[in-house]
């Protein structure tokens, strides 16, 4: 809404995400700082449902994956919607622009 290409910033935190969530390499060869910090992204425990699903966990077994999920994904939706609402308040200020 701010910006008129988004592309090149939204691709670099796409990666940035995929990285810190696992999905590129098992969560336990990074440190414990980033390991933490991974777990405040919804992709990391939805990529580990999806793992534990497909080595033949049941779905006891993965429940805190789940679990965690259903904590972060409001909170993530607010978050996004409180932003949403200060980028639409904004543009109507100072207009469509930017890069």
């Amino acid at each position: 809404m701010m910006l008129k290409n988004i592309g090149p910033f939204a691709q670099i935190f796409e990666f940035a995400m995929l990285f810190f969530s696992g999905v590129f390499f098992p969560l336990n060869v990074m440190p414990k700082v980033m390991i933490a910090f991974s777990k405040l992204f919804p992709l990391t425990h939805a990529a580990a449902v999806v793992r534990g699903l497909f080595v033949g966990k049941g779905y006891l077994e993965v429940w805190g994956e789940v679990a965690w999920l259903l904590v972060l994904i409001p909170v993530y939706w607010g978050i996004g919607y409180l932003i949403f609402k200060w980028a639409e308040r904004i543009t109507r200020v100072i207009g469509y622009g930017g890069y």
